[in-house]
């Protein structure tokens, strides 16, 4: 496989695996503007602060087996894939899950506590019992990508997000409009897309040896610090906010977030596709080489999508939520956050090859260095600088995190990455930043934007065709 079909094949065979993801996030996005109608700024507050909580059950509650069962499915050099011991691992990740997830909901109002003036209640009860259907939807779409087939993976997204989100919307805007009838639509969503899953998958039961769930334990026991780094990345920061503007304030900046993050959705639909394609080749000269340029084209395709968001910011906050909301400043807040997508394409690329070589206790290290850094930088910006600090303190922690996963990654393997690349589109999008603080939001300014706006994206249009 060469440099250019690596990325044809990332594009055209792997846009079957993001579809779902994609489709997941573009609904999201297009459906803001009515999810901000039917949720006012505190309920989906309120909602935002759930999914941080099954968040971080998620990555703790599996103990790090779903990305060992990954692993085992395609092998290494010195051991062959074994596909039986990937679906086992997987149901032990599930049966984990449900024992975390019940001692948590038993436990609610005790660990409440440490989010602040939060009542464990009805959302935060869903929240947690949610996680036990996404562990077993997670597994089956693992799989469902190891087996290469992007048919019930994509189907299966939809139902689980799109599904729910519509189901939740519906039953907020014919209902009260509060945060339990929209999680309760969410859940039910989660359920028929696990069920969709699991079923296609077929999950068997097999013995396992000790010396093979000790193996399986090193592996995914690293990974839970790198997870829950995570998602303290992408989520925390709404605790801090929470503490000190409340529910509102989490609202408002979960728009500015969703909509400014757009680049980092993409990155994770697209990796649906591009872990399992690297994972699988089977020549280290051709896996890095390929990586290194299926890279080049994630910051190409990134860098043209984050400077379009930041040009156009004033007009998708108008479109995106009411004047309750107050968009008009959060313009600042999107333009930050768009800049962090071209550091989290780079942690992805290089957090591949540290799967593959088997070392995640220091990506784990590395990730919860990171999220450390965001937290702490949100308790201190975002009491002087709102909201806006809160981006700062993501954009700041996303890329110090990129540099220390791409520095651990080349101690293990020599990979020809084009930094010029990164470097580029980095300048590019800071300039579309910096830009931006200086041209107005109606009349020719406006324009002007859009126009600029236009342009960027008929370039990536050209740039993805080009590689079909």
């Amino acid at each position: 496989m060469t440099t250019s079909s690596s990325e044809r094949s990332l594009i055209s065979r792997g846009s079957l695996f993001s579809i779902g993801p994609l489709s997941r996030a573009l609904g999201m996005l297009i459906l803001l503007p009515i999810t901000t109608r039917v949720l006012a700024t505190n309920a989906l507050g309120l909602v935002s602060t759930a999914q941080v909580v099954t968040s971080i059950l998620m990555a703790v509650a599996g103990l790090g087996l779903p990305s060992a069962a990954l692993r085992e499915y395609f092998g290494s050099t010195d051991k062959p894939g074994d596909p039986s011991l990937a679906q086992m691992l997987s149901l032990a990740a599930v049966a984990s899950t449900v024992m975390v997830a019940s001692i948590t909901y038993l436990t609610g109002a005790q660990w409440i506590q440490l989010l602040g003036q939060i009542e464990f209640g009805t959302p935060m009860g869903i929240a947690v019992l949610v996680s036990i259907p996404l562990s077993l939807l997670a597994v089956s779409q693992n799989l469902l990508r190891a087996e290469d087939r992007p048919v019930p993976f994509g189907i299966a997204v939809l139902l689980a997000t799109l599904g729910g989100h519509l189901l939740g919307l519906s039953l907020a805007h014919y209902g009260n409009g509060t945060p339990t009838e929209y999680l309760v639509g969410s859940a039910v969503g989660v359920v028929v897309g696990a069920a969709v899953a699991s079923g296609s998958v077929g999950l068997k039961v097999r013995s396992v040896s000790k010396a093979e769930a000790m193996t399986a334990l090193r592996f995914g026991l690293p990974t839970i610090p790198h997870a829950l780094g995570i998602f303290l990345l992408q989520m925390g920061d709404r605790v801090v906010i929470i503490g000190i503007d409340g529910y509102s304030a989490v609202g408002r900046y979960q728009v500015a977030y969703l909509v400014g993050s757009s680049g980092i959705m993409l990155i994770i639909a697209f990796n649906a596709a591009w872990t399992p394609m690297i994972l699988r080749m089977s020549d280290d000269a051709e896996r890095w080489n390929s990586l290194a340029s299926t890279t080049g084209l994630m910051h190409r395709l990134i860098g043209l999508i984050s400077a379009g968001l930041i040009v156009v910011a004033p007009v998708l906050l108008k479109l995106a939520a009411p004047s309750s909301y107050e968009t008009e400043g959060l313009v600042l807040v999107l333009s930050i956050v768009a800049v962090s997508a071209l550091f989290y394409a780079t942690f992805q690329s290089s957090s591949i090859v540290l799967l593959h070589v088997r070392q995640t206790a220091p990506l784990g290290a590395a990730s919860l260095v990171a999220a450390a850094i965001n937290l702490g930088l949100n308790v201190l910006l975002v009491p002087e600088l709102g909201l806006t600090g809160a981006a700062l303190a993501t954009t700041a922690s996303y890329g110090v995190w990129a540099i220390m996963i791409r520095y651990l990654a080349s101690r293990f393997v020599s990979v020809p990455w084009n930094d010029r690349s990164l470097l580029f589109h980095l300048a590019l999008v800071i300039s579309a930043l910096v830009l931006g603080s200086f041209v107005g939001t109606a009349g020719t300014s406006l324009l002007v934007r859009l126009l600029v706006g236009l342009g960027l994206g008929l370039a990536v249009i050209r740039l993805l065709s080009r590689q079909r």
